[in-house]
């Protein structure tokens, strides 16, 4: 009696597919444009237990720590009717075979989970999270967050950190068992997609004001809403907010608020001019959304028109949009189709929309608006990167500290950086 008929019948219907995949082929990974990505030379073809895509063309940019960050998703799919545990994901420089990172045991676990499920567990608060912000299930324990169950979806949250070499195309292999009844395993590893790296982030200027500037919720370890936002928008799947930042703005003590948290005047941000970090074309405004009152977590989700709030979205270069959310009702100075040049004020920082503090959430997309878009890496022309907040915390969070007082890290002596992109909870002064 051969091995497959040895085995129990939802196994056996799917032996010869594991048996086959003892070494794999290659695999096609789609992009986010619908294009196919390139195969790797092989003489055979394997079945594909998992398959994958990426959601976007990832862009190196230069962060703040010296490193070239290289930042993207790649979702998976259990392509069999049998249960799958993620053992490890590598990825690796496709010319050059050298691994760029290697994801197994709890680092896997913290950066894979189900795309739909459970609330992550956020570092600011778990119990405080935007209910529409849909968060992926970075899990409690790594067997809940690798395991796949049979045709479902999920999603690996990447950031490679490159010195000064970047790789012009990447490919990711993986490792997998089977998990049927005890007895009965099967492991298995392989190619499962390549992705071509490429473009080049876009160079602007200040979107705010002089003072000091918390990039909060910014790129690209830590998991913020931001950076694990995943939501459907009109069919698509699409992160929406890789790299968007909530700009914040503190006095020299480093307080976000002074007096009643309950207050919107009492926050340093309210009311901050707003500027035009390039010259452009005004291509979408929305006015009219009230305030929200200084809270934590939402009562509930504004209607989806209202969620940026009140903004403003301007046309710098083509599939280039810068995006400025959350502004104060009747304060856009801007209007569909008129040219602004760098430095402009736009409008004012507010509290509209799906925000809890006053802040300024910021991005730059691939199209306008706040979605459907493709959230894309930018650096600014000059800055004075200051330091760090130390202190977890997010627009949900700062109205229920006890004071508006946030924990602050120097970096040692000022100095002015140069195309280069913040990272979350950097602290900076635009010149």
């Amino acid at each position: 009696m051969g091995r497959a008929s040895a085995l129990p019948a939802t196994v056996r219907s799917v032996a010869p597919l594991l048996l086959a995949l003892s070494v794999w082929g290659a695999m096609a990974t789609q992009t986010a444009d619908g294009a196919v990505g390139s195969r790797a030379t092989v003489d055979r073809l394997d079945f594909a237990p998992i398959v994958s895509r990426v959601l976007t063309r990832p862009t190196p940019v230069k962060g703040t720590d010296g490193r070239f960050h290289i930042v993207y998703e790649v979702v998976l799919t259990n392509n069999t009717p049998v249960t799958l545990a993620v053992e490890s994901l590598e990825v690796r420089d496709a010319r050059t075979r050298k691994a760029l990172a290697s994801l197994s045991g709890p680092a896997l676990a913290a950066n894979m989970g189900p795309l739909a499920g459970p609330a992550a567990n956020d570092p600011n608060d778990p119990s405080n999270l935007k209910p529409a912000a849909g968060l992926v299930d970075q899990a409690a324990t790594p067997d809940a967050a690798t395991t796949m169950t049979s045709s479902q979806t999920s999603v690996v949250w990447l950031d490679l950190k490159v010195r000064s070499a970047r790789p012009r195309s990447l490919e990711h292999f993986i490792v997998a068992s089977s998990r049927p009844p005890p007895g009965q395993q099967f492991s298995f590893s392989g190619l499962i997609g390549r992705v071509r790296t490429g473009g080049t982030p876009v160079v602007i200027g200040p979107p705010v004001g002089p003072g000091l500037w918390v990039a909060d919720e910014g790129c690209c370890t830590n998991p913020t809403h931001h950076r694990r936002a995943l939501p459907g928008f009109n069919g698509e799947l699409l992160a929406v907010n890789r790299f968007a930042i909530d700009w914040v703005l503190v006095d020299n003590r480093h307080r976000a608020w002074i007096g009643d948290p309950t207050q919107l005047s009492s926050y340093l941000s309210y009311r901050q001019p707003l500027i035009a970090a390039a010259s452009g074309r005004v291509v979408g405004t929305h006015d009219g959304v009230p305030s929200n009152p200084p809270q934590g977590v939402l009562a509930g989700s504004p209607p989806i028109n209202d969620f940026a709030g009140n903004w403003v979205s301007i046309r710098i270069a083509p599939r280039r949009y810068l995006l400025y959310a959350h502004m104060v009702p009747g304060s856009v100075r801007v209007r569909t189709g008129q040219q602004v040049r760098r430095g402009q004020v736009i409008g004012l920082l507010g509290n509209s929309g799906n925000s809890s503090t006053p802040h300024l959430h910021f991005q730059v997309s691939d199209r306008p608006g706040f979605a459907p878009v493709d959230s894309l890496p930018y650096v600014f022309d000059r800055f004075a990167f200051l330091g760090q907040i130390t202190d977890e915390f997010s627009d949900e969070t700062l109205a229920l500290r006890p004071t508006g007082d946030l924990a602050f890290a120097p970096s040692g002596t000022p100095r002015v950086r140069r195309q280069e992109m913040p990272l979350d909870r950097n602290v900076l002064r635009f010149r």
